[in-house]
C-alpha cells in the first residue's frame, strides 16, 4: 500500500457516518485522523512498502497493520490510535516456530518507529 492510496483509504474512513458498521460505530474523530495521518507521514518512506491494513474502530479510532517475513507475515505490528489520542501495540512474531506477542499502551511515536524497524529487519 502506498502512502497516496493510504490517504485515499484514511478520506474513505473519514466520510465514515454514525452506525457505519450496524453496530452503533461510531465515524472515526478527526483528532485521530490528523494524529493517524502524521504518523503515516512519519514512517510512509521506510515502512508504507510493508502496510497491509487501515481500519477504522467503532469507538472513533483507527487500526493500522505492518507485516514483515517469510513464511506469509511472520512477524506483525498491530497499533491502535484511540479516540483520545494515545497510541498503543501489539506485536506477534514467531520465531522457530514460537510465537512471541507483546503489548505496550500509551506509547510514543518513536516507539512505534522502533518496532517498525525491527519489523522490517525481521522482514529483510
Amino acid at each position: 500500500m502506498y502512502l497516496a492510496s493510504s490517504q485515499s483509504v484514511l478520506e474513505e474512513i473519514y466520510a465514515l457516518k454514525d452506525n457505519w458498521d450496524s453496530y452503533g460505530g461510531i465515524p472515526v474523530l478527526d483528532n485521530v485522523i490528523q494524529q493517524t495521518t502524521e504518523l503515516m507521514c512519519l514512517v510512509a518512506k521506510e515502512f508504507n512498502d510493508i502496510l497491509y491494513a487501515i481500519a477504522p474502530v467503532p469507538d472513533g479510532g483507527l487500526f493500522l497493520e505492518w507485516r514483515a517475513g517469510i513464511p506469509l507475515w511472520h512477524t506483525k505490528l498491530q497499533v491502535r490510535v484511540s479516540p483520545n489520542g494515545q497510541l498503543a501495540y501489539l506485536r506477534i512474531r514467531t520465531i522457530d516456530g514460537k510465537r512471541e506477542v507483546e503489548e505496550c499502551s500509551n506509547v510514543s511515536v518513536k516507539d512505534i518507529q522502533a518496532e517498525l524497524d525491527c519489523l522490517k529487519q525481521a522482514g529483510d
